[in-house]
């Protein structure tokens, strides 16, 4: 049993899930791009609500960030034709 003297193994930070603006913010990319990968599946995402609401963990994040910033490096990255 735990009591409020025993140290809890989850703590509240291990808890909290990332918004779309967090993740883009660690990742320095735009929120639509945050977007994408979690549609695409590079980004593992949970969907929250009757809104569908995009969450993340902090450990999905970090271990696929090395994998985005890759994509981003042009291994992958989409490219559009310039406007007219």
């Amino acid at each position: 049993m735990l009591t409020s003297d025993t140290p809890s193994p989850l703590n509240e930070s291990s808890l909290r899930l990332l918004t779309v603006r967090d993740v883009a913010w660690l990742l320095h990319v735009h929120v639509n791009t945050v977007r994408l990968w979690a549609d695409r599946g590079t980004l593992p995402c949970y969907r929250l609500g009757t809104r569908r609401d995009r969450r993340f963990r902090r450990e999905d994040v970090e271990r696929s960030q090395t994998r985005l910033v890759e994509l981003l490096q042009g291994q992958g990255a989409p490219t559009r034709a310039p406007c007219p």
